[in-house]
């Protein structure tokens, strides 16, 4: 079901791909979309193996996976943005981080049983993928509407703009919640098969993480200028 869902979101991409360059006027838009399409065709086996290896509470083999696909997706685009390829820098880098992640996922769990085409359980499949699916498209598009109409709007300049001081505010995200959240999930997740109260363990994670947030957002609103400079530089 994945592989049928992945695909047909590619070609559904690359199809569009005129349509969406045409709107913010830029060829080079759709050449974008279908270097991001390729990553379509390669998730639908990261991600199972992935979900395996954080269910059997291998937190090791997460960190050496998510360290190594980090240093060289940063690699490739410094690289790449380095030999003139522009935005083209980070697609290219992001496939990089999709087949590489596929690659040592299955390194580190060489299990392939669930390769096996079966459609038995298609129900239960689509019932939980189609609110999963829709909770995620919503989320996704809070987070990036504005991107697009900035985009459309006043130009790739303003929006590049704007994407950068979303991506100063966005550092807590990145630094602390993403790296908690591979832990904290699946151990939630462990704690509710095992019958725990899921309601405290919610509630706790809550007050930790408000009790880091708040002092941090504190602090970078008051030292806004200096980190843009050390972020950024003088540009």
């Amino acid at each position: 079901i994945g592989v049928i869902i992945s695909t047909t979101a590619a070609v559904l991409m690359a199809a569009s791909a005129p349509t969406i360059a045409g709107f913010y006027r830029d060829p080079r838009v759709a050449d974008l979309i279908y270097i991001m399409a390729i990553g379509f065709l390669v998730i639908p086996f990261s991600v199972p193996v992935m979900a395996r290896i954080k269910r059997n509470m291998d937190f090791v083999a997460v960190s050496k996976l998510t360290a190594i696909v980090g240093t060289c997706q940063i690699g490739t685009s410094i690289y790449l943005a380095t030999r003139g390829y522009g935005p083209y820098a980070l697609a290219w880098a992001a496939i990089v981080n999709i087949v590489l992640s596929t690659l040592l996922a299955f390194y580190y769990l060489p299990v392939f049983d669930w390769l096996k085409p079966d459609l038995s359980e298609w129900r239960a499949v689509v019932k939980f993928g189609t609110f999963a699916s829709a909770s995620g498209t919503v989320g996704e598009l809070s987070r990036n509407a504005a991107d697009l109409l900035i985009g459309r709007l006043t130009g790739f300049d303003a929006v590049a703009m704007f994407s950068r001081a979303h991506g100063v505010t966005d550092l807590f995200n990145r630094l602390f919640q993403d790296a908690l959240g591979q832990i904290a999930i699946p151990a939630a997740a462990q704690s509710f098969r095992d019958g725990g109260d899921i309601k405290s363990f919610y509630l706790r994670a809550t007050e930790l993480l408000t009790a880091v947030s708040w002092p941090f957002f504190l602090v970078l609103m008051i030292v806004a200028d200096e980190m843009v400079l050390i972020l950024f530089g003088p540009q």
